[in-house]
Parts: structure tokens; C-alpha cells; sequence
């Protein structure tokens, strides 16, 4: 995926306060993330995560019918790729470190100020971009063959240190077209 591509996931939102749910979707919509969903229910949130694919998840830790530590282990287990924010009530030290050591790349307070709300959320999309790229290209180059033969298919060689160089070169493409097109 690229960098660019992570910004149309959708941020999924738990919480059992509707108003809540509204608020902060309101506050993510106008910040440019258009693609909200949000959940009320915490049991239906893996099935949620099942059938679409979610950019980030911000999660209510206190919740009536499945608490929000559980869903989180739970997450981190089944869809590591998913960022988890924790947004909470609980301002308590040592349930914030509980919930980062059980997955959660970020840990809010609420009220929680809108800017750091969005910016916390832009963060954790920007890294699970960067995680699809790094996991991308290990992919690229730990493969025995290049990606596109297509594109070395005139260049007759069994050399496995020019098959490295072919991965590479895919590997790095992208990058140095948008590198060479900026300047």
C-alpha cells in the first residue's frame, strides 16, 4: 500500500456514547479524514474488522458488553496491522502503559483536545503505511525472483547478484520517480 493509499482507509471508532461517537466523527470528517465509521457495540467489532479494512481504531477502554482491554488484546492478536488509540476516561498511569504493552500506539484522555485527537490519528495512519511499505519491501527483496520479469526479460543473465540488483532496482522505483518528478 502505498503512502498515499492509507489516507482512504476508513477510522473505525468504539465507543458506547453516541454523542461521543458523533463528536469525533465530526472532528475527523472536517479534518479531512472522510471516512468514518463508528461502533457502538464492542462484540461487533472483530466482525467489523473482518469485513472491512480499517486504517486505525480508536478505542473507549470502558465499555458494557466487552471492556475495551479485552478488545484490544484481541485486535493486536487478529489484525496486528490495525493501529489501535486508545481514547478514555481513565487517566490512570498504570492502565495506560497496560494498554501501549497489549498493542496500543497511543493512549488519549478524555475530553481530549481536537488537534491532538486528529494529529494522534494522521500519526497512526502514517504508520501503518510506512509498516505496508517496510513489509512490501522485505517481500521485494528477500524474493528469489524480480516482481515485474517483464521488465528485465532482454537482460539474458542467471546471475543471483544481478537478480539482486533487478529486486532492488523494483524496490526502489517508486520512490526515486517521485524523488526525480519533485525536483
Amino acid at each position: 500500500m502505498a503512502l498515499n493509499d492509507v489516507s482512504t482507509l476508513p477510522v473505525l471508532l468504539v465507543d458506547d456514547e453516541p454523542q461521543l461517537l458523533h463528536s469525533v466523527s465530526v472532528v475527523l470528517r472536517s479534518a479531512g479524514l472522510s471516512q468514518v465509521l463508528t461502533q457502538s457495540d464492542g462484540r461487533r467489532v472483530l466482525p467489523m474488522l473482518a469485513e472491512h479494512e480499517v486504517g486505525v481504531l480508536v478505542l473507549d477502554l470502558t465499555m458494557p458488553e466487552l471492556p475495551g482491554a479485552v478488545l484490544l488484546e484481541q485486535i493486536a492478536t487478529d489484525y496486528p496491522d490495525v493501529p489501535v488509540l486508545v481514547l478514555t476516561a481513565t487517566n490512570d498511569l498504570e492502565t495506560a502503559v497496560q494498554c501501549m504493552q497489549a498493542g496500543a500506539v497511543d493512549y488519549l484522555v478524555k475530553p481530549v483536545d481536537h488537534n491532538r485527537l486528529v494529529s494522534a490519528v494522521k500519526r497512526a495512519l502514517e504508520l501503518r503505511a510506512w509498516r505496508a511499505e517496510v513489509l512490501s519491501l522485505s517481500a521485494r527483496l528477500l524474493s528469489d525472483t524480480p516482481y515485474q520479469r517483464d521488465a528485465f526479460a532482454e537482460i539474458v543473465t542467471q546471475s543471483r547478484a544481478m537478480g539482486a540488483i533487478f529486486r532492488y532496482l523494483e524496490a526502489i522505483a517508486p520512490e526515486a520517480a517521485c524523488q526525480s518528478s519533485g525536483s
